[in-house]
């Protein structure tokens, strides 16, 4: 049984790519980075107001003394089997790491280029055109991943990056910019970090708890050979039509019209039925219900093929 259970990951596995399915968490990178720049941002808000009696250049140092740091831990966390480097699928991955290379550019730019004497806006100015950048980047980028990854928590999220946006502009100019954006960076960054951890943690816990299975405790339901492949592509593409289930998973039409209609009579597929120009279109997405049976099962297979 082991060799098969092997030998069924491994198909799995090579659907899954094909819907660009590479599940990375992220979450403590949102904490490590968004807490360490809120701190930077609290900092730069109490130098200018006088509350700190220190020297204004301390802030650029504020600001880049925190990456040496980030980038460490992203890379130990990074090497972690179980962790990934971003949040979502290589869609959302590509986003996210866009973001981060554009913000470290512009700011490094920017703050070596007041510290120069070769930008001679006033640092708030400077800072603020910059921060609604930033944010308006991480909407998009928590836009991205809620639509890839099918949660919509995150589009929250992008929600209060929005906020923070805004608010930003109209703070252009006055040391306040630095407080909205320590707040948009701990509601945008550290909150949904933690948020993202904290799931990943109970979720590893409740499943390490089934540690003793068998095969028979396999979802046959989702363990059939056309229907795992099934799982697995609209799993790793979000959603996807049932021309392009077919292909991926390489059947005819009625064979994946009985596996995804099982699917749909236990809850886990949500069907959308439409039209694609004048030609009738079905898609569908993972429900919450297929998602947990979805992960649940993989983890089950996985705890029987280590443990055999």
């Amino acid at each position: 049984m082991s060799a098969e259970l092997e030998a069924d990951i491994s198909y799995l596995k090579q659907i899954a790519e094909q819907g660009q399915k590479a599940p990375l968490e992220g979450g403590e990178h949102g904490v490590i980075w968004g807490g360490m720049f809120t701190a930077s941002a609290l900092y730069a808000y109490a130098v200018l107001k006088g509350y700190i009696p220190l020297a204004p250049w301390t802030i650029a140092a504020a600001f880049i003394a925190p990456m040496p740091i980030g980038v460490f831990f992203t890379w130990v966390f990074g090497t972690r089997a179980s962790v990934g480097l971003s949040f979502g699928n290589k869609t959302s991955a590509a986003a996210w790491t866009a973001v981060g290379v554009t913000i470290s550019v512009l700011y490094s730019f920017a703050i070596s280029a007041k510290a120069l004497g070769f930008l001679t806006l006033r640092e708030s100015v400077a800072m603020g055109s910059l921060q609604v950048t930033l944010f308006a980047l991480y909407a998009v980028a928590y836009s991205t991943t809620a639509q890839v990854s099918q949660d919509r928590r995150l589009y929250f999220f992008a929600g209060t990056a929005v906020a923070a946006s805004l608010g930003s502009l109209f703070t252009i100019g006055t040391y306040e910019i630095f407080s909205v954006m320590a707040a948009g960076i701990f509601c945008s960054a550290v909150i949904p970090g933690f948020l993202t951890r904290t799931k990943y943690v109970s979720d590893t816990s409740a499943m390490s708890k089934s540690s003793l299975l068998s095969a028979d405790d396999i979802d046959d339901l989702i363990h059939g050979k056309g229907r795992l492949a099934a799982m697995a592509f609209v799993s790793g593409a979000g959603e996807a039509d049932f021309t392009s289930i077919k292909k991926a998973v390489d059947t005819s039409d009625g064979n994946l019209s009985v596996h995804l209609r099982k699917l749909e009579e236990a809850g886990y597929p949500c069907v959308t039925k439409g039209f694609n120009g004048r030609k009738p279109q079905t898609v569908y997405a993972l429900s919450d219900v297929g998602r947990k049976a979805w992960l649940h099962y993989l983890e089950q297979m996985r705890t029987i093929v280590m443990s055999s």
